[in-house]
């Protein structure tokens, strides 16, 4: 439902993220969720990705290409993402435990300047030219991380994002 609201009616990301914490996952076990995470990997995942995306990172992977998820998804869904896909690295949002364990707050989310900025960190760190670069994105919110790439492939584009992906002439799939 809240996905929903996030695509239809226009709730923020970070909105979006405040309202599935409270709702879902605040003072619930972290390792839970890691134990539902690796359950899900392992049984469920691969009937859920795009295909034509998925070929495209196993065709740069095979190329010896650094892969990177930058994701405004927590912390505990992308990097077991990224490692069950191989990737070299990944970025994400971050929700905070206690002592416990115990989910207590959000502490950072993610959004498309952050990945942006993620990403130059990368490129200057591997010292990779922009042009060298591809970024893909089903978001309107990543538009920084879209300019911030050499190339921009945009995924089932949406409403601005499609409008913006025709006028930048950018590649969809």
């Amino acid at each position: 439902m809240y996905k929903y609201r996030y695509h239809l009616f226009s709730t923020s990301l970070l909105d979006l993220h405040q309202k599935i914490f409270h709702r879902f996952l605040i003072g619930r076990s972290l390792k839970l969720i890691q134990d539902q995470v690796r359950s899900f990997l392992n049984s469920n995942f691969y009937f859920n990705l795009y295909m034509p995306v998925f070929s495209r990172l196993r065709l740069a992977q095979h190329e010896g290409h650094h892969t990177v998820i930058i994701s405004s998804s927590p912390s505990f869904l992308v990097k077991p993402i990224a490692h069950y896909l191989g990737c070299s690295g990944w970025h994400s949002s971050d929700y905070l435990t206690d002592e416990k364990g115990l989910f207590k707050e959000i502490g950072l989310v993610l959004l498309g300047e952050g990945k942006a900025s993620h990403l130059q960190k990368i490129m200057k760190k591997l010292k990779i030219k922009r042009d060298k670069v591809t970024a893909y994105s089903d978001s309107i919110v990543d538009l920084p991380l879209l300019y911030a790439a050499g190339k921009a492939v945009v995924v089932n584009p949406q409403g601005r994002l499609r409008k913006i992906s025709r006028e930048e002439k950018w590649e969809e799939i």
